[in-house]
């Protein structure tokens, strides 16, 4: 519920649904995601790790298949599109036990 109602009060701001709507215009072509960079990951320097809700309605769960031996992936089973919002306190864990083996080098 508390999601909800973060997601609608921030829909609620001036311009915040033309905003929505531009970033779907550059981003999905019909139905369809027009870019999918995950070929480009190993152009980043920094460590990283893949957080990725089964329930994405949005971006599908497909597009981190092959990625786990190259990077920690947590696929989030009760999560959808915001992973964040939706498990909080499991999203915390995870950054926090990430960046503990960041700052130890591994």
């Amino acid at each position: 519920d508390a999601s909800l109602d973060a997601v609608l009060t921030r829909k609620a701001r001036p311009g915040m649904v033309e905003g929505l709507r531009r970033v779907r215009d550059l981003v999905f072509e019909g139905d369809r995601q027009r870019h999918v960079f995950t070929d480009r990951l190993g152009e980043l320097s920094m460590p990283l790790q893949i957080l990725w809700g089964t329930a994405d309605r949005i971006l599908p769960v497909s597009q981190v298949a092959g990625l786990a031996d190259r990077y920690p992936v947590h696929l989030l089973e009760d999560s959808g599109h915001n992973p964040l919002f939706e498990e909080p306190g499991r999203v915390a864990g995870l950054l926090r036990a990430f960046f503990h083996d960041v700052d130890r080098g591994l």
